[in-house]
């Protein structure tokens, strides 16, 4: 019997819409035990979210400064022949209910077992993937894969439609602007994951990527300098916040204040700039920026374009 347990946190639902397809092939399936368990932060995070609310937890998502979490309900040394770990970003970080999580006495049960990442975002997860993968070599798991999915939106119709999503709870298309979030065709698309850990279940305990060569990261390179310029900026920006007092201190709005003023700054002008930047020195990055996007594809890999797509087989 291969027994796996899956784990999530997810405000809008789209995180666990993206789960439910991934482990839709292990459904039904002799020889599996599948435990599916949401994990949930004390106090709950709302959603919609309340604008002072959502940066209010900015300097905690950053520095890792992790909430407790609900008691989950599995038991913390029993022994699982995988584990799924479904996350989403917040701030270039996991969010905040899974960093909880792996600050816990339950995150024991990562030891030892192999892991496999699910990560769905609007379309920065660069810093977040490598953060996890840190996290979990900390804690001795052994990560075998890491599967992302994205909003496919344009980036210009994503800075209205997530804000949007967040704060009204919407996601809906509405005039020129598309739905918000990972399109209904990428989540239906998980499934042909949990497909391939049905057939290669008996390679669960082998070195080699489950999914490697099946496309399961998929690296935007225009999303890597303008990544790292907000993560050097937010390095800065977290723990001067985290000086004014704790979440919901009065010290601390002014500076929330000033720190939104900067994110719009960042969006109007610092990304134009930080992609330029990546045009004209593009001769000079071409070696790092390929060495980053080689740990960022790690341990899966891109799509092996020998192989048959989901659509096509």
């Amino acid at each position: 019997m291969t027994r796996v347990l899956a784990l999530y946190y997810s405000q809008t639902g789209q995180l666990r819409r993206a789960l439910d397809s991934f482990l839709s092939g292990l459904e039904g399936q002799d020889g599996f035990e599948l435990h599916v368990e949401a994990l949930q932060s004390l106090p709950a995070y709302p959603f919609p979210w309340g604008l002072g609310q959502f940066l209010d937890v900015f300097p905690e998502s950053v520095l890792g400064h992790a909430p407790a979490i609900e008691t989950p309900g599995f038991d913390p040394d029993a022994k699982y022949d995988l584990i799924v770990l479904a996350y989403t970003v917040w701030y270039l970080a996991p969010s905040l209910p899974i960093q909880g999580f792996l600050a816990s006495p339950h995150a024991r049960v990562l030891r030892d077992t192999p892991v496999v990442t699910l990560c769905a975002c609007r379309n920065m997860w660069h810093t977040a993937s490598l953060r996890m993968k840190r996290d979990l070599e900390r804690l001795g798991a052994r990560q075998t894969d890491n599967v992302v999915v994205t909003d496919g939106g344009p980036t210009w119709a994503t800075f209205v439609t997530t804000p949007r999503w967040m704060f009204t709870g919407r996601s809906d298309a509405f005039s020129v602007f598309p739905p918000a979030g990972v399109t209904a065709e990428t989540i239906e698309d998980l499934a042909r994951f949990g497909d391939a850990l049905v057939e290669r279940k008996d390679d669960l305990q082998r070195a080699e990527p489950l999914f490697k060569g099946l496309g399961a990261v998929e690296v935007e390179q225009r999303f890597v300098v303008p990544e790292l310029v907000g993560r050097a900026t937010f390095a800065v920006w977290a723990p001067l916040l985290r000086l004014l007092g704790p979440p919901g201190a009065a010290l601390r709005k002014p500076g929330l204040f000033f720190f939104a003023l900067y994110l719009i700054f960042t969006i109007l002008v610092l990304l134009p700039i930080s992609i330029l930047v990546r045009l004209v020195l593009y001769p000079i990055l071409r070696t790092p920026i390929a060495s980053y996007v080689e740990r960022l594809r790690w341990p899966s890999g891109e799509r092996d374009r020998s192989l048959p797509s989901s659509s096509s087989s």
